[in-house]
């Protein structure tokens, strides 16, 4: 599946992502947007990380394996440096 990052004044589609086999049941951005999580049905979460710059494209940074089920929420800590799913 994808994940589609949009920009909310423009309408318009910045980036898509492939997200894995299954289809994406959630995407988060961290506290300063930098960091982007997605997961799904496929039992991966993975991290997204951007540049410094707005503009910059989010390249895939980790992928998280061994979920017993689909993940559906997920939720950053206020600094940016835990994910929980």
């Amino acid at each position: 599946g994808t994940a589609k990052v949009w920009s909310v004044p423009a309408g318009e589609c910045l980036q898509t992502m492939v997200c894995g086999r299954g289809e994406p049941r959630l995407a988060a951005f961290s506290p300063n947007g930098r960091l982007l999580l997605t997961a799904g049905t496929d039992l991966t979460a993975s991290l997204w990380q951007r540049g410094d710059r707005p503009a910059d494209a989010f390249r895939l940074a980790k992928n998280f394996k061994g979920f017993d089920a689909e993940v559906s929420c997920g939720v950053f800590s206020p600094d940016g440096t835990l994910v929980a799913v």
